[in-house]
């Protein structure tokens, strides 16, 4: 495990990673993990579970002041 990724581990999220569920005329966010941005731009998604991914997924901000 890289230093940055030791580092993005310790800290709490910025970004829940969700799919969209459409079930009939019901519309879901299932969450599906957690997202860090990093110091360089780029972002370290961490995924739950062993899912696939066909249509790809959501990023919502976490805010951190309400978690707290």
């Amino acid at each position: 495990m890289s230093k940055e990724t030791q580092t993005a581990t310790k800290n709490r999220p910025n970004f829940a990673l969700k799919v969209r569920n459409d079930t009939g005329d019901n519309v879901r966010f299932d969450q599906i993990g957690v997202a860090w941005t990093r110091d360089n731009g780029s972002m370290f998604c961490r995924l739950v579970g062993n899912q696939v991914i066909s249509s790809g997924f959501y990023l919502f901000p976490i805010n951190q002041e309400a978690a707290q």
